[in-house]
């Protein structure tokens, strides 16, 4: 698990306007460590972090710093900008190929594209009939919690997932079901 998904898993998305363009900020300013560094980083970070907010730009790079002086076992640096898993051009042009099919076309119809081209991304192929149930089961619990944040019944942090909810939508999604 990369550096970034363990700190999102435990402090949830970043309190900001934009949270996916902030982690890719920080991935930008994260990528030439190694991933011994960054899973290392992530220990410190862990551990010594205060509060509950997820943990600023100079945060995470000063954690990635000390985690090479301290001889982090060296691994390959990665030379190309950080990706999330799924988020390679190669892996984001299959899916494009993918979902211009009659199943694409159901799911643009009916507000699950995103969920779709998700699935094609990371799997390289379209889904069986029970992978398609959960796609679009899960595209409606989506909208289903982003309406609750959209209408103050989102709980404490509400406006935070609205937000996140907001950037999702206009990163790919259409139309909610």
């Amino acid at each position: 698990m990369n550096l970034i998904s363990r700190l999102s898993n435990v402090y949830g998305p970043p309190d900001c306007a934009n949270p996916a363009a902030y982690l890719e900020e920080v991935a930008r300013l994260v990528r030439g460590f190694s991933t011994a560094e960054q899973d290392k980083a992530g220990d410190v970070l862990l551990r010594g972090h205060r509060g509950r907010q997820f943990p600023t730009p100079h945060e995470i790079v000063a954690a990635c710093e000390e985690a090479r002086k301290a001889g982090a076992p060296v691994g390959v640096i990665r030379s190309a900008p950080f990706q999330h898993p799924g988020w390679a051009h190669e892996d984001i042009a299959i899916a494009d190929r993918l979902i211009v099919s009659e199943i694409g076309r159901e799911a643009a119809d009916n507000g699950w594209s995103l969920g779709l081209h998700d699935f094609c991304r990371y799997n390289h192929r379209l889904p069986n009939v029970h992978e398609k149930a959960r796609i679009i089961r899960e595209a409606r619990e989506f909208d289903e919690a982003y309406a609750a944040c959209c209408s103050g019944r989102g709980g404490a942090l509400g406006e935070a997932l609205r937000k996140l909810g907001e950037s999702m939508l206009s990163s790919g999604r259409s139309k909610p079901i």
